[in-house]
Order: structure tokens, then sequence, then C-alpha cells
């Protein structure tokens, strides 16, 4: 009678620990709804179809899992590939498998048929596991893109952006458009009337906006000489020094000249943001657009007197751990803003990147300091052409210059380094959980 009332605990307690784990992995899994063809143009009916991604380190067995769409669980018929859905894998879910390969020919990757119908204005979607817990979903709009034009929702980066199909590869949207940066030349100024001078400003980019158009009407008394006067915002700033290689998770700089005698406000802000990829982070780890604004950008207060400024610029290259990024070449933006921080003038420039920051990426999140690395740096200016240091900025006069700079520490956790750390506490709980559990049967 013992040994059963023995065996009996001994199976309780399995069963406690196997639905931990059970819990645990359903917890750790993450499986992404990657792409939504919702609305192709031309008829729908059969064409529509979502892509999944693995984005985890560890291998995920879709058998007996649904997606859910209009308030059903659709079953999931595998057509080509596994089951096993491998780190870094795609897998296809497509409403007529035929009417998919024919439209994408090219495709060899994992196919699953499945009979739904997307919304094309917007609609909520799940996957769900062979048990029919909820392990991803998503809610799209129509007003994100791909609505008819041939284009899919694509999730890059965090965020959903309409772009040319891409199942079973990569996504990449469509790139954004360079905005446009304006050039202004303006004429002499005419002779006082009234007090008042004159001149013609034209944009010869012809952008259609105003944000950096120069004066066009002065009081006569407070006019400078035209010889003065006559100068754009490239005399106004001036990079000097931009750096040709960075790693992933490290800090670098911008070197500029800020010329204060033909900027008219009394504070400038600089924002340095990836213009096609969003490499760039702050000090933290978050990622930096153009949308961030230039209000959190680094600021230098304009004295009243003509001062030449000698700048240094930070700005930290996205950590990367979850090697989301390849190596290569990206676009790298730094914008000047005036009060109230619209955009002044923008310079454009290419930096290779490559490698991880082991500093960062490691198995226990830790705090970490960007360094300087002031070897590598100058290693790096040696290698610098000619085009990257502009020769021509304007002599300094040494008793009207300054230097700003700026530091920041990061801390930073990976995807993968959060789950370890969860998993730590999760079986701690589980052992309290059992200890308490074994006193209670101890006592009964």
């Amino acid at each position: 009678m013992q040994n059963k009332n023995r065996r009996r605990v001994e199976m309780k307690i399995f069963v406690f620990i196997a639905t931990l784990i059970f819990s645990m992995t359903i917890v750790s899994a993450n499986v992404v709804i990657n792409e939504i063809m919702y609305n192709p143009s031309g008829s729908d009916t059969g064409r529509e179809w979502i892509e999944v991604y693995n984005d985890e380190s560890q291998e995920i067995n879709l058998s007996g899992w649904k997606i859910y769409e209009a308030g059903t669980n659709h079953n999931l018929n595998l057509i080509s590939g596994s089951w096993i859905l491998n780190p870094g894998d795609y897998v296809i879910i497509a409403d007529n498998d035929g009417n998919f390969l024919s439209e994408n020919p090219d495709f060899s990757g994992t196919l699953f048929d499945s009979s739904f119908s997307l919304s094309n204005s917007n609609e909520t979607i799940a996957l769900k596991n062979n048990s029919l817990v909820n392990v991803e979903s998503i809610t799209y709009f129509s007003s994100w893109g791909g609505n008819g034009n041939n284009n899919s929702l694509q999730l890059v980066d965090g965020e959903w952006c309409e772009g040319t199909p891409t199942p079973g590869e990569e996504n990449v949207c469509e790139k954004e458009i360079e905005e446009c940066i304006e050039n202004w030349t303006c004429s002499e100024w005419s002779e006082c009337a009234d007090e008042i001078q004159e001149r013609e400003c034209t944009d010869s980019n012809s952008c259609g906006t105003t944000a950096s158009k120069p004066a066009i009407e002065e009081d006569c008394n407070e006019t400078l000489p035209a010889e003065e006067k006559n100068c754009d915002n490239s005399t106004v700033l001036a990079v000097t020094l931009i750096p040709s290689s960075a790693m992933f998770g490290s800090k670098k700089e911008i070197e500029l000249r800020f010329n204060s005698t033909c900027y008219n406000y009394d504070k400038i802000r600089f924002l340095v943001y990836g213009t096609g990829s969003r490499i760039i982070s702050d000090a933290q780890g978050s990622k930096i657009t153009k949308y961030s604004g230039c209000e959190n950008g680094t600021e230098l207060q304009v004295t009243g007197e003509e001062t030449i400024y000698d700048m240094k610029i930070p700005f930290f290259i996205y950590p990367n751990c979850d090697k989301y990024y390849k190596d290569g070449s990206y676009s790298i933006a730094l914008r000047a803003c005036k009060p109230s921080w619209e955009k002044y003038s923008e310079n454009i420039f290419s930096i290779e990147i490559s490698g991880l920051n082991s500093s960062i990426c490691t198995d226990e999140a830790r705090e970490f300091v960007f360094e300087d690395n002031e070897t590598a740096t100058n290693a790096e200016n040696e290698s610098l052409s000619s085009e990257e240091r502009l020769l021509n900025a304007p002599k300094l006069d040494e008793n009207k210059r300054a230097e700003t700079t700026a530091t920041a520490d990061v801390i930073y956790e990976s995807k993968s380094e959060k789950i370890k750390n969860s998993a730590v506490y999760w079986l701690l709980g589980a052992s309290v959980a059992l200890s308490i559990y074994l006193i209670l049967v101890k006592i009964k």
C-alpha cells in the first residue's frame, strides 16, 4: 500500500515537472508572422499567403499547428519541405499551393496549404500550436500598404512596411524616398527703401519646401555687408572627419566645424540615423530613425559672438546580437536642426560595418560602456581618403574656438539572453513549488 502511494506521489511529481518544462518551451518559442500577401492586384481568390519565420535558436515542430483567421482555426497541409522549422528558416502558408507556385516558380522552400480568405481592409490573424495556444498574432491594416498593388506587407526591423514580395527570403521593403535637400542661392541685397532691403532666393533643387530658405527681407540697419551675408549651409557646417568603418555595437564620432557667423539662431541640434537600414541606436540600444527627430539630439548653445566650434558628434552602431543585419556598406545621415528642431541641413555618407562587439553579445547580460578605441580610430583616420576630409574648412581663430563632444554608457541584452535569464527564474520557481508540494505530501 505504501509503495502504491509512493508511486502515485512520484507520478504527480513527474506530471508537475513536465507541465513546467512544457510551459517554459511555449514561452521560449518565437515564431513570427513575417510577411502577408492579403490583397494582390486583381482577384484575391487562391492568391493570398502568409510567411512565418523562426526567430529563435532552436528548431520548432509545426505538426498540428493552425492558422487562425476569421474566427476559425485552419489546418495546415504539408506540400513541400518539412514540419520542422529550423532556426532562421521560413515557411509559406498559402491559400492555394498551386496558384502560389505558379506565381512564384523559383520558390523551393517549405510550403503549407490551408484555406482562408484575408480581409482587404484589416484583420487579426494568429498562429496556434498543437495545443491551440496562441503563439503569434498580428492585426494588419490596409493603410500600412500592400493594398491591391502587388506588394506585400513585410516585417522589417520590428516595423511593418510594404515592398516587392520576398516569399521564403529576407524581407526588403522598398527603399525610403530620400528627402529633398534644399539648396538656396540668393541675389545681392537691393538698395534701401523705407529702411528695408530685399533680395530673391531660389532653391536649385526645387524641393517645394522653405525650411532652410534664407531671409529675403531685412532692416537696413541690421543688415551685415553683402560679403559677410553671402553664405550657405556649407559655410555654416563643414564635416571634417567621418569614420570609414565600424563594428556592430561600437561607438563612433563625426567631426565637424560649425561657424556661427551665418547662423541666426541661439541653438542647434544634431541627429545621426541610418537612411536605408536602421543600424544607428541610442546609448541604450534603441534604434534611431529620421522620425526620431532632433528633440533628443546633441545640442549646442550658440553664443552671440561669431564663433567657430570644432565638434564631435557621437553615434552608436546597433549591437546586432541577433545577427539581423549583414556585414556590408550602410548609409548614414547627419542632420542639423534649428529651433523648433526643423531640418537645417543634412549630410549623407557611407560606412562599412562588419563584425560583432563580443563585449556586448555575451551569454550573460552585463553592463557595457561604449569605448572610444583610440588606437582603432587613429588607424581608421589614417586610411581615410582626401575626399573624406574637407580641406577648405574656414581657418580657425584661436581666440574664437570652442570644442564639444558627448559620451554615453549602454546596457544591452539580446533576446536570447533575456530568454536564458528568464529560464533561471522559471527553474528557481519550479524548485520552490516542488519543495512545497513534497512537504504537503509528507504532511498528509
